[in-house]
């Protein structure tokens, strides 16, 4: 299998953003993720566009808005404010990362198929779902691409800044697979396996620095996709990533 890595934001945005046409999802990929079938995730061209319309339509409509920012204050009121107040009270250590993930998972549960899992809860019980879904994704990773580093992380903490940085220390999709149509000379010859990479976020691009993301006036600083591909980059940005946002802000409101 011959594969090509790179972390260059040129070529990365010659790839998703410039040339994108060139480079769909291909066979491969649909090979490897094919227990999702042909939906949104795997499909290109026309069935592709058809169902991210659809998608984007629901995303946002006034009512999903709603119904995602009261889903999304009330699991932190209700769910994570309560589990934090008991751990404190008896001085127990907990992972925020696992919290993280929990309100991820309930306030998911919720949007899509209108149950809650209960999945952020003082007992932080095991769910079964949520756990075949972390070993599905581990499965798929250790099958096909291997050698390759596999970081399974969730969705952090804190405020844009501290958010941001978390996107990039620990991406929740840091590799994405392009098969070209036609054979194309990248415009530029640094490859790397690594998203932390000084030539990009500078020497200090391993330390956990929210700052990174905040100008010297107090404003978000803009940085584009194809630098930072948390989200994706191109036709192809995460519908999901203003959800992604709101449930943070309803966090950071703590």
């Amino acid at each position: 299998m011959d594969m090509l890595a790179t972390v260059d934001p040129a070529n990365i945005h010659y790839i998703m953003s410039s040339n994108y046409s060139n480079f769909p999802k291909g066979p491969r990929f649909l090979r490897i993720f094919d227990f999702l079938g042909d939906g949104i995730f795997n499909s290109d061209a026309d069935s592709w566009r058809n169902q991210r319309k659809l998608a984007r339509l629901l995303i946002t409509h006034q009512r999903f808005h709603q119904f995602l920012v009261k889903t999304s204050q009330d699991k932190v009121e209700k769910g994570l404010v309560p589990l934090l107040d008991h751990v404190s009270k008896l001085g127990l250590v907990v992972d925020l990362q696992d919290l993280f993930q929990r309100l991820t998972f309930d306030t998911t549960c919720m949007l899509v198929t209108g149950y809650d899992p209960g999945c952020l809860s003082v007992e932080l019980p095991d769910v079964p779902f949520s756990k075949a879904m972390d070993a599905a994704e581990e499965a798929v990773f250790s099958r096909h691409v291997v050698p390759g580093e596999t970081q399974l992380a969730q969705l952090s903490l804190g405020f844009s800044g501290l958010f941001q940085r978390t996107r990039l220390l620990r991406p929740r999709s840091e590799k994405n697979s392009k098969q070209p149509y036609r054979k194309k000379q990248l415009t530029n010859g640094r490859y790397s396996v690594s998203k932390r990479m000084n030539f990009i976020w500078g020497d200090d691009c391993s330390e956990f620095k929210p700052e990174r993301w905040i100008s010297e006036g107090g404003t978000i600083k803009h940085e584009p996709s194809y630098k930072f591909l948390a989200f994706n980059a191109g036709p192809r940005t995460c519908l999901g990533k203003e959800v992604a946002f709101t449930q943070m802000k309803a966090v950071g409101r703590l």
